[in-house]
């Protein structure tokens, strides 16, 4: 996957494509423009798309069925394989429009109906776009929360999504 160098706003959103769908933008700590307080929180890793939904922070963002590209990203549909999700919202994104989602790394995760556990594995929830705790050490995952969140509250989480 290419990946970009340049200075980017992450959280522009944009009308038409500016990018290439699926081009990834690492954001390492040491960076200028990063308060002091984040520099020990790792790498970021964000992906371009196009979203087919409206996504809010927090949203966990699949790919269509069938689908090899980065279009029509929406949000993750409940209980969905780990293998779909493409990265988390962190700000909102129109239906439409285009803007980059957290793939990897430090961000907010919005909870399903039963919450997030803090120090648990999680995976797509059981509502579209939200995430929960796994119901075994054995399910694959695509992150884990560093705290606990009520149903429909943001968690901070190490995301690592595959799709």
């Amino acid at each position: 996957m290419a990946t970009s160098a340049g200075a980017v706003e992450l959280s522009k959103v944009d009308d038409t494509q500016q990018f290439p769908l699926g081009l990834e933008h690492t954001v390492e700590p040491v960076m200028a423009g990063i308060a002091s307080a984040d520099l020990n929180r790792g790498v970021q890793v964000w992906v371009y798309i196009e979203s087919a939904a409206t996504l809010v922070a927090g949203s966990v963002c699949g790919r269509a069925d069938g689908t090899t590209t980065l279009e029509n990203i929406s949000l993750c549909p409940a209980s969905a394989s780990p293998m779909e999700v493409v990265g988390v919202a962190q700000h909102a994104i129109a239906s439409g429009k285009y803007g980059w989602i957290l793939k990897r790394g430090l961000g907010e995760v919005e909870a399903d109906s039963g919450g997030i556990t803090a120090n648990t594995a999680i995976v797509p929830g059981d509502a579209a776009g939200h995430a929960g705790d796994v119901a075994a050490v054995t399910d694959h995952a695509i992150g884990y929360a560093t705290e606990a969140a009520a149903s429909g509250a943001l968690a901070t989480c190490y995301i690592n999504c595959p799709g």
